[in-house]
């Protein structure tokens, strides 16, 4: 699942997913040399920006070159962020939710789980989540979760995979219903 943050031109595009922001192209791009990059996606100053980050965030360690993309992972956006790069921030507004936190059960068993929802106000607000940002399934809006909420939502997600694992493992042993 991924989002489309901001296209450069025809060819270039900022995506978030679940595990990192990517810049992606159509065409072949020499990712360190800003200048090979198409020339339409070089028209605006976000365009060169972004471009110039790109080579300045693969130098730093920062990035890395996946396939036909330049992959940063959510991890380096505190280091990002402190360097003063706006990659990461220019395309979505802060995130104005707040989250409430409730839970399925009681920890320690088997079926526990937390259950988490965002609210505007005092309204739950449906949206989607793709690693550091959100959108509001309404508007399509999309917004940027600040470090510490980042953070605490990927310490819950990453308990119930590890809880619904260990459960699973439990009830099936060698390949077998126990």
């Amino acid at each position: 699942m991924t989002l489309v943050l901001k296209k450069f031109g025809t060819d270039v595009s900022l995506i978030a997913g679940t595990d990192e922001l990517s810049v992606e192209c159509a065409s072949k791009i020499d990712w360190p040399r800003p200048e090979s990059w198409p020339s339409d996606a070089l028209e605006n100053g976000s365009g060169r920006r972004t471009a110039y980050e790109c080579a300045s965030l693969l130098e730093m360690g920062l990035a890395d070159i996946g396939h036909e993309s330049v992959c940063i992972p959510y991890k380096n956006f505190p280091d990002i962020e402190a360097e003063e790069f706006r990659l990461t921030t220019a395309f979505a507004a802060p995130s104005p939710f707040l989250l409430k936190i409730d839970r399925f059960s009681d920890i320690g068993r088997p079926d526990f789980k937390y259950k988490y929802q965002f609210l505007l106000g005092s309204q739950q607000v449906p949206l989607e989540r793709f690693g550091f940002y959100l959108r509001r399934v309404s508007t399509q809006e999309v917004y940027r979760l600040d470090e510490r909420m980042y953070s605490l939502l990927e310490a819950m997600d990453t308990f119930i995979r590890s809880a619904m694992h260990a459960f699973i493992s439990s009830v099936f042993s060698n390949g077998r219903l126990q």
